[in-house]
């Protein structure tokens, strides 16, 4: 039985039985947890890197939609 954490990614306790199982390798479960971020983090970038894009978003949402209002608040470190 395959369990989805968030419905894109395998649990970690399920990796690790697919590890053991497929690879005869015994995995501990901080190791698969790690090592699932930093896949997801290859394939679609990290969450800094995200917010990073954040200002380009809000720029082509308001041109995409005409008379939306987008606002960013930052502290003092440019910081949301």
């Amino acid at each position: 039985m395959i369990i989805f954490w968030d419905m894109e990614t395998l649990v970690p306790r399920v990796i690790v039985e697919l590890v053991q199982t497929k690879l005869g390798v015994k995995v501990s479960y901080s190791t698969t947890l790690r090592g699932n971020y930093n896949a997801i983090c290859d394939l679609k970038g990290s969450p800094e890197e995200s917010y990073k894009d954040i200002n380009s978003y809000l720029y082509m949402l308001k041109k995409v939609n005409d008379g939306i209002i987008t606002y960013l608040k930052l502290d003092e470190n440019d910081k949301f």
